[in-house]
């Protein structure tokens, strides 16, 4: 058998290493930190962006293309909200990018993975 402790009570709940987020603790030898901050739920941000631009618009057969100018000059204000809403995304999945980058961090400060 490998010679190391072991962190438990022997109860079949678990152990539990701090109580507050204030309290700090690192794993491997790094300098013990404490938690970090709660992130925003960014993808239910994307979802209600998408869905917000959603239109539906009425076929017809008015000539040209079966659509009144009403509905045609709708659809293009539709097709720009859509442009808008995907310059958004991009926004959104850049923030993803920069948290997820904060939590590889946090995990690389804490001990638990190692640094590349």
């Amino acid at each position: 058998m490998s010679d190391y402790n072991v962190l438990t009570d022997g109860r079949d709940d678990g152990a539990l290493i701090c109580t507050s987020e204030s309290q700090k603790v690192a794993f491997h030898g790094a300098t013990p930190t404490s938690q970090d901050a709660t992130q925003d739920d960014v993808l239910s941000t994307v979802v209600d962006a998408v869905l917000s631009t959603v239109i539906s618009t009425a076929a017809t057969s008015t000539s040209p293309y079966g659509y009144s100018s009403a509905q045609a000059n709708a659809i293009t204000d539709v097709i720009e909200d859509l442009r808008s809403s995907l310059d958004g995304v991009v926004l959104i999945v850049n923030d993803m990018r920069s948290t997820v980058n904060a939590h590889n961090d946090a995990l690389i400060n804490k001990g638990i993975i190692a640094s590349s």
